[in-house]
């Protein structure tokens, strides 16, 4: 068992490397993390509504770039899209403010999966306002800290997984489908326009930021 354990993990690794630094596919990505021994005693016997509870006790930091072993965040993510929970319970999960790192990846879920854009800004546009640090880890290994804020405002921004941001992504592995911009709903009648926080004056008014 462990030899054959061992061998799929070599060609897991031979199969990333032939991409020659090239993002690793999607299937090479999902079949090392059903691979993992992480994913495969803890996250694959875990229902819907106990993942919370692994994300809670597993998950430190934000970030995978496809490299052996896959983070706790990504096996987490992976688990939670294979329960394929509805839009409503995707929806009840994110307002749970408890922990951090479980409605970033709630989020990321919701911004990955095919429902309606609006619905993406909808549901991820109220984090904006939840200012919370979080870890990043970078692809060189090194961690960050962030917020969850600029977490939520890269998954609005990141158009596709074929258009990348200023800076890397911390999940470059998931495959993103195209996500149309806010003000092209917002010209529709789609959305509402979103309001920005107010920025004091030097007068000591406010003025829309």
């Amino acid at each position: 068992m462990e030899k054959n354990y061992v061998g799929a993990r070599l060609v897991l690794r031979s199969n990333l490397a032939s991409h020659s630094g090239r993002r690793p596919s999607w299937a090479a990505v999902r079949e090392q993390v059903l691979h993992c021994e992480f994913y495969r005693k803890v996250c694959a016997p875990t229902s819907l509504e106990r993942l919370k509870g692994v994300t809670v006790k597993y998950v430190s930091h934000i970030g995978d770039n496809g490299t052996l072993p896959p983070s706790p965040f990504l096996c987490v993510l992976v688990r939670y899209a294979d329960c394929k929970p509805s839009p409503q319970q995707a929806a009840r999960h994110i307002e749970q403010e408890e922990n951090v790192y479980w409605r970033a990846l709630v989020a990321t879920w919701l911004r990955w999966t095919q429902i309606k854009a609006e619905q993406i800004y909808r549901l991820l546009d109220p984090l904006l306002g939840d200012y919370r640090p979080i870890t990043i880890r970078e692809g060189d290994g090194s961690l960050r800290i962030s917020h969850l804020d600029i977490y939520i405002d890269q998954l609005l921004r990141y158009r596709s997984t074929f258009r990348a941001l200023e800076g890397p992504f911390p999940v470059p592995v998931i495959p993103f489908p195209y996500l149309i911009s806010r003000y092209e709903l917002e010209a529709r009648g789609a959305l509402l326009r979103r309001h920005y926080a107010v920025a004091e004056t030097a007068s000591g008014t406010h003025k829309e930021a």
